[in-house]
């Protein structure tokens, strides 16, 4: 009802658990469904477990972005936080979408307090990767990723994921939660990438409410015609 009076043009539920049971009330509320894929690692396993779980491939890069003196660490410094943001719009601007704000993350992390969690790579005191985690009782989501291309070959985007599970094993964390793997039978690149880290995919789905449906196709043809003029 709070919604129906904003200025929000549809609004979206996705969920990090299973809602079977809530599933007739929200469709009753004019929210749509679709199978949305995510996937689950178990924290609760030990380290040797997860790391024998691990692709060949990634726990080959893992370990030779540690060879190269890669580190990870906690960040909380807006300077430092506004530098791995830099990377999040780099990202967004390289396949052509619009990037969140860098206030988005500044202010969550007012808000949120201890529930985010700013985590970067670093090598010779240079941040070239980075990871946002949301967190909500003994789970964690992988909320935004980046990192830099010019040190890809570093192995950032490998050492981060993994570190950040050894961190959440450590602060009683039980599910680390890698968020968006696409849809069921639609190839997705980054699926396949995420569940080398030998992770469970689970669909929970998704659902959405458009509450303003004319603004909402303007929407969707002005993110095309982004996508083309940046091209």
């Amino acid at each position: 009802k709070k919604i129906k009076k904003s200025n929000a043009i549809y609004s979206e539920i996705r969920n990090i658990f299973d809602v079977k049971l809530l599933h007739d009330s929200i469709i009753k509320t004019n929210f749509v469904y679709e199978d949305h894929l995510t996937i689950h690692m178990d924290l609760t396993k030990s380290k040797e477990e997860l790391e024998k779980a691990l692709h060949r491939g990634r726990s080959s890069n893992i370990k030779r972005a540690v060879k190269k003196n890669v580190t990870t660490k906690l960040i909380q410094d807006s300077k430092d936080v506004t530098e791995a943001y830099r990377m999040i719009k780099d990202t967004y601007d390289r396949i052509n979408l619009p990037a969140p704000a860098l206030e988005l993350f500044l202010n969550a992390s007012k808000i949120m307090k201890e529930n985010i969690k700013f985590y970067a790579a670093f090598v010779d005191g240079k941040i070239i990767g980075c990871r946002v985690y949301l967190i909500y009782k003994q789970m964690m989501y992988d909320w935004y990723a980046a990192v830099d291309r010019e040190y890809a070959n570093l192995c950032p985007s490998d050492l981060l994921p993994w570190n950040g599970m050894l961190w959440g094993k450590e602060n009683n964390i039980k599910i680390y939660d890698f968020a968006g793997a696409g849809k069921p039978n639609k190839e997705y690149s980054v699926r396949e990438y995420k569940l080398k880290f030998g992770g469970n995919l689970i669909n929970f789905g998704r659902y959405q409410c458009i509450h303003k449906p004319l603004l909402y196709k303007l929407g969707t043809i002005g993110i095309k015609l982004y996508k083309y003029t940046k091209k």
